[in-house]
Order: structure tokens, then sequence, then C-alpha cells
């Protein structure tokens, strides 16, 4: 569930705290070995996953024109834990995310 928290003292005046449940997250969408790195507490990228996140809304008239603020991932760290995983995915899912450049 999406939660808003307007009256926080340490947020700017134009931003909005949000908390989200684990169970929104988009992790069911995911092969299982992918899903472990979202849910699993042994996960080297769990605090990728933020629970809870300010959207930026200054100038705009209406929550859903803000900008949500994530904090910046560790991109080396990111693909060196999905390149660990890959090798377990069934041959099906690995078909379905291949590396392809757009042209």
């Amino acid at each position: 569930m999406l939660t808003a928290s307007a009256s926080s003292s340490s947020l700017p005046q134009n931003s909005r705290s949000f908390a989200l449940s684990k169970k929104v997250s988009s992790a069911h969408a995911l092969p299982p070995s992918y899903r472990s790195l979202m849910t699993t507490d042994d996960s080297r990228i769990l605090d990728f996953y933020v629970d809870d996140f300010n959207v930026d809304t200054d100038g705009k008239r209406f929550i859903w024109q803000g900008i949500c603020k994530f904090p910046f991932i560790d991109e080396e760290r990111l693909l060196d834990s999905t390149k660990m995983i890959k090798k377990e995915l069934t041959e099906e899912e690995a078909e379905r995310n291949p590396e392809n450049v757009d042209k």
C-alpha cells in the first residue's frame, strides 16, 4: 500500500515522504532467482530497494506530478549481483532476458 506523510519536519517544504509495503513491490514479476535480490535479507543489493522515499513536488500542483527521490545505486555491485544469478535462470527465463540493443 502506498501511503503519504506530509508532516515530517526533516523534509523540504515541497517534499512528501512515501512508504511502500514490501507487498507492493514488483518482485513478483521477476524470475524467482532475481526476485531474491529484492526480497531476501542476505541480498547484496537489498538496500537499493527502499521502503520509504521522498517525492519532490516543487512547482507541481498535484502529488502525482512530483519527482520520486531515490538514492543512487552502485552499478558495479548491481551488475555483479545479477551476473552471479544469471546462471540460475531456466532456459525459458534466459530466452526472455536477452541483452539486445535497439538500433
